[in-house]
């Protein structure tokens, strides 16, 4: 099943209610436009390039009554299939189309979380809140305020109190045209940061970097997570680092560079694209000995998206799940949020609520903040409307 889905990328798009599939609709012919209004399945999945795997298990598929709608190419070399209808258990066996279906809906309804947590193992069972640290002269949300380490570990002990589950400590700024230290210079940033909070605290810490050599001093520090805005791309001993180490990992989807990716970034079928690049990101960590359940990823709101890329991202954020990997996202005081509002930096408080109650709701497993109390008075709350059950307070 890993195999076929490498290959036919399958995503839940409408989980178990009527099916909401508006933005699809002017794909459709109108005879299948009709058919689906009329259809409330359990499940509807998108899959690419599967025609064949249909036409071989036609008979099946209309057993289970599962209904079969293609869509018009958004790319000439991608065929796209809409597969609605689809319950959610079904028996293994009765076809490779249908054993795909049920892979890909078991991992859409898993939140699977195999990190540290404050008081061991984490479950998945709730939204993690992760407080940024940054210790960076040139961060576009806080101005260089944590440069100093004295500081920046007061800030990091305040965010422990507030409730904050993860610190991510990062000490090279990813805003547009930032300019990139050397590593040294981050290594100087950040480890001694780290190694502060660890004698501090047992609170998990993740190092917010895409080099190597930075990650391998942090995690000698007492760092616990690699956090990669390159999903391991820039540098190739950072997969083989976090195999050898036995650590999570945050892969992340960005368009470009930091430098760049804000110069006209452009998408043929947005979530399509970074879910492909999510996938093979996430096999490509595996063929290097990652374990599946040490992998988070990260769609990149900020990273190489517009606004409207953003806003998108996160009204299907819930698509994301069906890697059967945590999701990690961060918008906090993100520059969509102040173009919505005309809001400043320091002024995106409740924008950032409004976009972490969606997360949240969405399935999101961690949500980078940088309020930690007020967020995390957030995703208690939406919690508690989700499951109808009062947070018991850890």
């Amino acid at each position: 099943m890993p195999d076929l889905a490498a290959s036919h990328y399958p995503r839940v798009i409408a989980p178990d209610s009527a099916l909401s599939l508006e933005f699809l609709a002017r794909e459709i012919s109108e005879p299948h436009r009709n058919a689906l209004g009329q259809s409330h399945g359990r499940f509807a999945v998108l899959v690419e390039n599967a025609g064949e795997l249909i036409w071989d298990s036609s008979d099946v598929l209309g057993g289970l009554g599962i209904v079969v709608f293609p869509l018009h190419q958004h790319e000439s070399e991608v065929d796209r299939f809409l597969i609605t209808t689809v319950p959610a258990e079904m028996t293994p066996g009765l076809s490779p189309l249908t054993d795909m279906l049920r892979s890909v809906i078991r991992n859409y309804r898993t939140r699977k979380l195999a990190w540290p947590g404050r008081g061991g193992a984490h479950d998945g069972g709730r939204t993690l809140v992760m407080g940024i640290l940054n210790t960076t002269p040139d961060s576009f949300s806080d101005g260089g305020r944590y440069f100093d380490s004295g500081r920046a570990l007061e800030h990091a002990r305040g965010m422990i109190d507030a409730g904050a589950d993860i610190i991510d400590v990062g000490g090279c700024s990813t805003r547009p045209g930032a300019a990139e230290p050397s590593t040294e210079e981050e290594i100087r940033r950040t480890v001694p940061v780290i190694e502060k909070l660890r004698a501090a605290a047992k609170t998990p810490i993740s190092i917010d970097t895409c080099r190597a050599e930075v990650a391998r001093r942090a995690l000698d520090a007492g760092a616990d997570i690699l956090n990669d805005v390159t999903a391991l791309a820039h540098d190739p001993q950072m997969s083989l680092l976090a195999a050898s180490r036995d650590v999570p990992v945050i892969l992340m989807h960005m368009q470009g560079t930091p430098r760049t990716m804000q110069e006209n970034p452009h998408y043929d079928d947005l979530v399509a694209e970074i879910y492909r690049f999510l996938s093979d990101a996430v096999g490509r960590a595996e063929a290097a000995g990652v374990r599946p359940d040490r992998i988070a990823i990260d769609p990149g709101f900020g990273f190489g998206k517009t606004v409207e890329h953003n806003l998108e991202i996160l009204r299907r954020l819930h698509e994301f799940r069906s890697l059967g990997r945590p999701v990690v996202i961060g918008t906090s005081r993100k520059s969509t949020v102040g173009n919505v509002l005309d809001r400043a930096a320091e002024e995106r408080l409740m924008g950032t609520a409004a976009t972490v109650t969606l997360a949240v709701a969405s399935g999101a497993s961690v949500v980078r903040v940088h309020d930690v109390a007020e967020m995390r008075d957030v995703v208690r709350m939406t919690e508690a409307v989700l499951t109808g059950r009062t947070p018991s307070g850890t």
